[in-house]
């Protein structure tokens, strides 16, 4: 029983120290093109969140992502050297909610945005607000 309260103080404890914090949401878009509609939304949306919400915008274009090609994820061989790719998902796990734009190409998404969404883990993206 006394594991249970501990346990229960804890996540008082954790909840209290979100609730005394920001909430910081991240936009990102999946067009790299000057002028983009996907880059426009995001800063609108962004914009509207007011003064009591940090917020930031990931720029795909500004990230030297490499692409996965599969073997990588068995052999972990990109997992911890390349800066950019921890650099984005730093980005994404500090976030407490991520919107996400991106052009339609041939009845799906960007390349860009499903290579970058790729490097991501579940831990990145644990309790996070997808829209």
């Amino acid at each position: 029983m006394k594991q249970k309260e501990q346990d229960t103080k804890q996540m008082s404890k954790q909840q209290q120290g979100t609730k005394d914090r920001k909430k910081k949401i991240v936009g990102l878009s999946g067009s790299i093109r000057d002028g983009s509609h996907c880059k426009q939304i995001i800063d609108l949306a962004l914009k509207s969140c007011g003064s009591n919400i940090d917020t930031e915008t990931i720029d795909l274009e500004t990230y030297s992502v490499p692409f996965r090609d599969g073997l990588d994820f068995q052999s972990h061989r990109f997992e911890d050297s390349h800066d950019d790719v921890q650099r984005f998902r730093d980005v994404i796990k500090n976030s407490d909610a991520l919107i996400v734009c991106t052009p339609e190409y041939h009845s799906s998404y960007s390349g860009v945005l499903k290579n970058a969404l790729d490097w991501l883990t579940v831990m990145n993206l644990k309790e996070k607000l997808l829209d």
